[in-house]
C-alpha cells in the first residue's frame, strides 16, 4: 500500500462562492420577470459574487457552519453584513488565486469609493430579490436556483440550434 494523499473536497469558501454565482444567475435569469433593473449585477457580475459570498461565508462562520451546512445561512443576516461591515466581510474572505481572489483585490482597492458602493448595491438587489421571492434560508432559494439553472441551460441549448445545423 502506497502512500496517498486524499485531496481534501471543497471547503466552505468554495461553496459560498457557488451558491453566491447561483444566487446572482437567478437574479440576472429572473430580472425581466420580477421587472428589475439588472444592468449593475451583469456588468460587476464577478465581484458581485465576491461579496456576496463573504457576506455568506461571514455568516456561516459566525453560525460555526461547515461545508455544505452554508445552506443554513439565513438571507437576511447576509444582507445586513453587506449593509454595516461588507469591507471587513471581504477582508476575511479566504479568497485565492482562481477562487475570487482577483476580485477580492478589486474590492479591496475600491472600498471607500463610489465604485465599491456600485458594486454593494448591486449585490444587495441579488439578495433583496431572493428575500421577496422565498424563505430566509439559503436551502430555501434551491428550487427556484435549480428551476433557473434549467431555464438557463435550455436558453443555451435554443441558442445552438439542432445539433448539426449549419
Amino acid at each position: 500500500m502506497g502512500d496517498r494523499t486524499v485531496e481534501p473536497g471543497p471547503g466552505l469558501w468554495e461553496y459560498a462562492l457557488a451558491a453566491a454565482d447561483e444566487l446572482v444567475l437567478w437574479h440576472l435569469g429572473t430580472a425581466a420577470a420580477r421587472q428589475d433593473r439588472a444592468e449593475e449585477v451583469q456588468e460587476h457580475h464577478g465581484p458581485v459574487v465576491v461579496l456576496l459570498a463573504a457576506a455568506l461565508h461571514d455568516r456561516a462562520l459566525a453560525a460555526d457552519l461547515a461545508g455544505t451546512g452554508l445552506d443554513r445561512v439565513e438571507l437576511p443576516a447576509a444582507y445586513q453584513v453587506l449593509e454595516s461591515h461588507a469591507v471587513s466581510a471581504v477582508e476575511a474572505a479566504p479568497a485565492a488565486a482562481g477562487l475570487g481572489g482577483e476580485q477580492r483585490e478589486h474590492l479591496l482597492a475600491a472600498r471607500e469609493t463610489p465604485a465599491f458602493d456600485v458594486i454593494r448595491t448591486a449585490a444587495l438587489r441579488v439578495l433583496a430579490g431572493h428575500l421577496a421571492d422565498g424563505g430566509p434560508l439559503l436551502a430555501d432559494r434551491a428550487g427556484a436556483l435549480a428551476a433557473e439553472g434549467r431555464a438557463r441551460r435550455l436558453r443555451q441549448l435554443e441558442h445552438r440550434g439542432p445539433a448539426g445545423a449549419v
